[in-house]
């Protein structure tokens, strides 16, 4: 698992390299890849971190469960950061747009976090 995310993460990295060197900066298919590639590379890399957060010093029935809660957080965390720079693309990114976006993933982590008494 950790060897796919760091793959996924090098992807993200690959492909925001890779347009920045090739590209015209003001074309919408390279701002399109930059935002895919920093979202793709921030979310696998901060699922990979998680991992091995959430594991660390564990037994491997506790290591199975903590699978899914670090890579939903890692996706949420790609998709933050993806949501705040296409918000900032396209001139719509104020404080108070990113405190709802941040807002709104964070409710969400809450509710899928609950447990059931």
């Amino acid at each position: 698992m950790n060897a796919a995310l760091l793959a996924i993460g090098a992807a993200g990295t690959a492909i925001v390299a890779f347009t920045v060197v090739t590209r015209e900066p003001n074309e919408r298919l390279s701002v399109a890849l930059v935002v895919l590639g920093i979202a793709l590379a921030a979310g696998a890399f901060a699922a990979r971190a998680l991992l091995w957060a959430s594991t660390r010093g564990k037994r491997r029935n506790q290591r199975v469960a903590a699978v899914g809660p670090a890579l939903r957080r890692g996706a949420a965390i790609g998709a933050v950061v993806g949501t705040l720079a296409l918000l900032r693309v396209v001139d719509g990114l104020t404080p108070i747009t990113a405190g709802f976006v941040v807002l709104a993933f964070a409710l969400a982590e809450v509710a899928l976090s609950a447990r059931t008494t």
